[in-house]
Protein backbone atom coordinates (compact mmCIF):
# COMPACT_ATOMS: atom_id res chain seq x y z
CA UNK A 1 0.00 0.00 0.00
CA UNK A 2 2.56 2.77 0.86
CA UNK A 3 4.64 1.48 -1.85
CA UNK A 4 1.75 2.08 -4.00
CA UNK A 5 1.05 5.44 -2.75
CA UNK A 6 4.74 5.97 -2.96
CA UNK A 7 5.29 5.08 -6.51
CA UNK A 8 2.04 6.89 -7.38
CA UNK A 9 3.28 10.31 -5.92
CA UNK A 10 6.57 9.97 -8.03
CA UNK A 11 4.72 9.88 -11.46
CA UNK A 12 2.66 12.28 -10.40
CA UNK A 13 5.81 14.96 -9.69
CA UNK A 14 7.28 13.60 -12.73
CA UNK A 15 4.20 14.51 -14.88
CA UNK A 16 3.70 17.97 -13.47
CA UNK A 17 7.13 18.81 -13.21
CA UNK A 18 7.50 18.16 -17.75
CA UNK A 19 4.06 20.00 -18.05
CA UNK A 20 4.53 22.80 -19.92
CA UNK A 21 3.19 26.19 -18.77
CA UNK A 22 0.71 27.37 -22.08
CA UNK A 23 -0.12 30.39 -23.34
CA UNK A 24 -3.84 31.92 -23.04
CA UNK A 25 -5.48 32.48 -26.58
CA UNK A 26 -5.61 36.48 -27.43
CA UNK A 27 -8.26 37.90 -28.77
CA UNK A 28 -7.75 39.13 -32.25
CA UNK A 29 -9.14 42.29 -32.11
CA UNK A 30 -7.13 43.38 -29.33
CA UNK A 31 -3.61 42.57 -31.54
CA UNK A 32 -5.31 44.55 -34.42
CA UNK A 33 -5.10 47.44 -32.56
CA UNK A 34 -2.02 47.24 -30.67
CA UNK A 35 -1.01 46.78 -34.31
CA UNK A 36 -2.59 50.14 -35.34
CA UNK A 37 -1.54 51.83 -32.33
CA UNK A 38 2.45 50.69 -32.66
CA UNK A 39 2.00 51.87 -35.94
CA UNK A 40 1.23 55.31 -34.66
CA UNK A 41 3.39 55.57 -31.80
CA UNK A 42 6.16 53.14 -31.71
CA UNK A 43 6.96 52.68 -35.51
CA UNK A 44 9.37 55.54 -35.73
CA UNK A 45 12.11 54.45 -33.58
CA UNK A 46 11.29 50.49 -33.53
CA UNK A 47 10.13 50.17 -37.22
CA UNK A 48 7.60 47.99 -39.04
CA UNK A 49 9.41 44.95 -38.42
CA UNK A 50 10.39 45.56 -34.97
CA UNK A 51 13.87 45.52 -35.61
CA UNK A 52 14.40 48.58 -33.97
CA UNK A 53 17.17 51.61 -35.64
CA UNK A 54 20.75 50.03 -35.44
CA UNK A 55 22.81 51.87 -32.57
CA UNK A 56 19.75 53.76 -31.78
CA UNK A 57 16.76 52.17 -30.72
CA UNK A 58 16.68 48.26 -29.71
CA UNK A 59 14.82 45.95 -31.76
CA UNK A 60 11.89 44.62 -29.70
CA UNK A 61 11.91 41.29 -32.19
CA UNK A 62 13.46 38.04 -30.15
CA UNK A 63 13.76 40.63 -27.13
CA UNK A 64 14.03 39.13 -23.29
CA UNK A 65 12.73 42.39 -22.18
CA UNK A 66 9.45 42.05 -24.38
CA UNK A 67 8.48 38.53 -23.76
CA UNK A 68 9.58 38.88 -20.16
CA UNK A 69 8.35 40.54 -16.76
CA UNK A 70 5.27 42.23 -18.17
CA UNK A 71 5.52 44.46 -15.44
CA UNK A 72 9.29 45.60 -16.48
CA UNK A 73 8.13 45.83 -19.87
CA UNK A 74 4.75 47.99 -18.92
CA UNK A 75 6.98 50.36 -16.67
CA UNK A 76 9.76 51.06 -19.93
CA UNK A 77 6.65 51.99 -22.33
CA UNK A 78 4.65 53.94 -19.69
CA UNK A 79 7.67 55.80 -17.88
CA UNK A 80 9.95 55.79 -20.26
CA UNK A 81 13.93 54.58 -20.13
CA UNK A 82 17.10 56.49 -20.01
CA UNK A 83 20.72 54.74 -20.04
CA UNK A 84 22.59 51.60 -20.98
CA UNK A 85 20.86 48.49 -21.50
CA UNK A 86 22.01 45.54 -23.57
CA UNK A 87 19.42 43.81 -25.84
CA UNK A 88 20.94 40.47 -28.04
CA UNK A 89 24.49 41.25 -27.46
CA UNK A 90 24.22 45.11 -28.77
CA UNK A 91 24.50 48.00 -26.34
CA UNK A 92 21.76 51.04 -26.94
CA UNK A 93 22.07 54.41 -24.77
CA UNK A 94 19.41 56.62 -26.10
CA UNK A 95 16.13 57.49 -24.22
CA UNK A 96 12.57 55.67 -24.57
CA UNK A 97 10.36 58.42 -24.51
CA UNK A 98 7.44 58.07 -22.04
CA UNK A 99 3.93 57.04 -23.35
CA UNK A 100 1.66 57.91 -19.88
CA UNK A 101 -0.19 59.94 -22.48
CA UNK A 102 -1.74 57.05 -23.22
CA UNK A 103 -4.92 55.44 -21.99
CA UNK A 104 -4.47 51.64 -20.00
CA UNK A 105 -6.21 50.09 -22.38
CA UNK A 106 -4.07 51.44 -25.43
CA UNK A 107 -0.68 50.92 -23.60
CA UNK A 108 -2.08 47.01 -23.06
CA UNK A 109 -2.78 46.51 -26.63
CA UNK A 110 0.30 47.83 -28.15
CA UNK A 111 2.17 45.84 -25.30
CA UNK A 112 0.00 42.33 -26.44
CA UNK A 113 1.15 43.23 -30.15
CA UNK A 114 4.58 43.33 -29.47
CA UNK A 115 4.47 40.43 -27.20
CA UNK A 116 3.23 38.51 -29.97
CA UNK A 117 4.54 39.78 -33.19
CA UNK A 118 8.05 39.26 -34.71
CA UNK A 119 9.03 35.49 -33.26
CA UNK A 120 7.85 37.07 -29.90
CA UNK A 121 5.36 34.72 -27.90
CA UNK A 122 3.82 35.50 -24.80
CA UNK A 123 1.11 36.07 -22.94
CA UNK A 124 -1.61 39.09 -23.22
CA UNK A 125 -1.00 42.25 -20.89
CA UNK A 126 -4.35 43.34 -19.79
CA UNK A 127 -5.46 47.40 -18.83
CA UNK A 128 -5.85 45.98 -15.23
CA UNK A 129 -2.25 45.31 -15.28
CA UNK A 130 -1.50 48.92 -16.49
CA UNK A 131 -3.87 50.19 -14.53
CA UNK A 132 -2.11 48.81 -11.61
CA UNK A 133 1.29 49.63 -12.13
CA UNK A 134 0.49 53.80 -13.34
CA UNK A 135 -1.09 53.74 -10.05
CA UNK A 136 1.80 52.22 -7.84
Amino acid sequence: MIRTTFFTLIILLIVSCGTKKTQQPIDQKVIKSGEQLYLRHCLSCHQKDGQGTPNMNPPLANNKTVTGDPEKLTKIVLFGQTGKIVVNGEEYNGIMAPHSHLTDKQLAEILTYIRNNWGNQANEITQKQVQTIRHQ
